[in-house]
């Protein structure tokens, strides 16, 4: 995994600098990447910080929920590289958090767009409370989960598999309350946008030369 990022996160950055360069050039003053991608930025690098955290927690509670549920290797890289993958993790979902408030701000005729403010003021407390709010139902769940039927005392003994369990319940306790908190965040966008008035159309008057008594024609 390690190797991947090397290569994928720079590649990443250029791909928005080339963006941004390119937004500027055919738009000017009035390019918008440099605000969406600081945005995209802003949402990925607070994923990254609460993937980083919740593996930090995850790996003390149970370092087996990494090495028999997710495949890492236990050796001397091992806590190198849950770091890594939970940050890395994190980085992803906040892009598209990020993606998902542009998207639902995109101009409309009948709706006026919200400032890149007030989308990560709708956006972030929203899903973060709510991914928050659903990490103990998760942990409470998990032990009770059908998983135990498949990790299974032959894999772990009996405090190690409660412990991962519970590890397990909190992960996707996260990504439920998350995916919660998304629809509810692109919801709030939406209805915060204030309508946009349309003029009406105004009914054409005659030329004169269409109006009898006016210069024009009768016949």
């Amino acid at each position: 995994m390690t190797e991947d990022l090397i290569w994928r996160i720079p590649l990443l950055g250029l791909f928005l600098i080339a963006g941004v360069i390119y937004d500027r050039w055919r738009h000017g003053a009035e390019g918008r990447r440099a605000k969406e991608y600081s945005l995209l930025l802003g949402c990925g690098l607070l994923g990254a910080l609460i993937g980083l955290l919740q593996d930090l927690i995850s790996i003390r509670v149970s370092p087996d929920y990494f090495v028999v549920g997710k495949g890492i290797e236990d050796d001397a890289d091992f806590t190198r590289q849950v770091l890594l993958m939970g940050s890395y993790a994190g980085f992803i979902a906040g892009l598209v958090l990020g993606g998902l408030l542009l998207l639902v701000n995109q101009p409309r005729p009948s709706r006026e767009t919200l400032g890149y403010r007030a989308l990560l003021a709708r956006g972030v407390p929203r899903t973060l409370g709510v991914a928050m709010a659903g990490v103990p139902i998760g942990f409470l769940i998990g032990p009770n989960s059908p998983l135990r039927a498949q990790v299974g005392r032959s894999l772990l003994e009996a405090e190690a598999l409660e412990r991962f369990l519970q590890v397990w319940g909190m992960h996707y306790g996260l990504y439920g309350g998350a995916a919660l908190g998304v629809g509810w965040a692109l919801v709030s966008v939406w209805r915060a946008r204030p309508a946009r008035e349309v003029p009406k159309e105004q009914p054409e008057e005659p030329s004169p030369e269409q109006t009898p008594g006016l210069g024009g024609n009768p016949s």
